[in-house]
């Protein structure tokens, strides 16, 4: 039998928004569980990283990067004494595990890909697996680097929605800046 190809239909650009402040708000729940001794919870982090700012599939950058690329806008935020966008935090230096060095990127979506919220791996790579051999304060080493990188983009990501809120008329549905 012949497979029938799938039609696929852009969603609005005002959808795509509303899916990406879903994600964010996702993020900022699992982050706040992980901190909150649910440490599991890495897991979805990792999930929610890789869908806003480490998909890089064939036609997706992660949702976030997207947006602001169909917008031009270009927010910048304080990281290691510099400005940088999101795009550039994330092809930034992230670690290194086994001797194999990893953009903060790949580190999600390795994460992502092999042990996160949608998808878990009967094994793992060995560069992976070895990161759960190095602990700081019993939390594997790579674990941590996800969770210092989670807390750059859920505030980049918020001032972000927060943007659209103030300049575009997006109006939130998750997440509330009347506080």
């Amino acid at each position: 039998m012949k497979k029938q190809k799938i039609q696929f239909i852009e969603k609005s650009f005002f959808g795509r928004l509303s899916d990406c402040e879903a994600h964010i708000y996702f993020l900022d729940i699992a982050v706040d569980n992980y901190y909150n001794k649910h440490m599991i919870h890495y897991k979805q982090v990792a999930g929610e990283l890789r869908v806003l700012v480490a998909d890089n599939s064939r036609k997706n950058n992660g949702i976030i990067i997207d947006l602001m690329d169909d917008l031009g806008l270009e927010y910048r935020f304080d990281y290691d004494n510099k400005k940088v966008t999101i795009k550039e935090f994330m092809s930034d230096f992230g670690g290194v595990l086994n001797r194999k060095k990893f953009t903060k990127a790949e580190l999600v979506r390795a994460i992502a890909q092999n042990e996160g919220s949608s998808h878990e791996s009967k094994s793992l790579p060995d560069h992976i697996a070895l990161g759960h051999s190095f602990k700081i304060n019993g939390i594997p080493i790579h674990i941590e680097q996800l969770m210092i990188y989670s807390k750059y983009i859920v505030g980049a990501s918020k001032e972000f929605i927060k943007y659209m809120k103030d300049n575009h008329k997006y109006e939130p549905q998750y997440l509330n800046f009347d506080v």
